[in-house]
Formats: structure tokens, C-alpha cells, sequence
């Protein structure tokens, strides 16, 4: 396999999984969020739906 200019050396390296001490936990904007999204799942709808709703809403408010 030949190097091109930019390519990591050893990208085997950049695949491998953090080790478990190094994780961090989910913040609490994170968890509220993949909620909304659940309950959306749940009525069927889709992620893109969720984000629509989301950004009508962010729309009627200004935000």
C-alpha cells in the first residue's frame, strides 16, 4: 500500500477503541436529547422528523 502525502503511518492506531478510563460520560443536553428522539421513534416518525419539529420550533420562538 503506498503512503500518500497526509496519510497517518500507522492509521491501525486511530482505530483502535479508548480504553474504558478514558471515556466520558454523556452530558446532560446529550441524554435530554436522544430522549426527544426516542419518543419520536416510538410515534413512528423519523430522525429527519425530529429535527424538522426542532427547527420549526427554534424558528416560532427566535431561538
Amino acid at each position: 500500500m503506498t503512503q500518500t502525502k497526509g496519510s497517518p503511518r500507522n492509521p491501525g492506531r486511530f482505530t483502535k477503541p479508548l480504553p474504558r478510563e478514558q471515556w466520558q460520560a454523556p452530558s446532560a443536553e446529550l441524554i435530554a436529547q436522544s430522549e426527544e428522539v426516542r419518543k419520536i421513534l416510538r410515534k413512528g416518525m423519523s430522525i429527519f422528523d425530529y429535527f424538522l419539529e426542532k427547527e420549526r420550533n427554534q424558528n416560532k420562538t427566535g431561538s
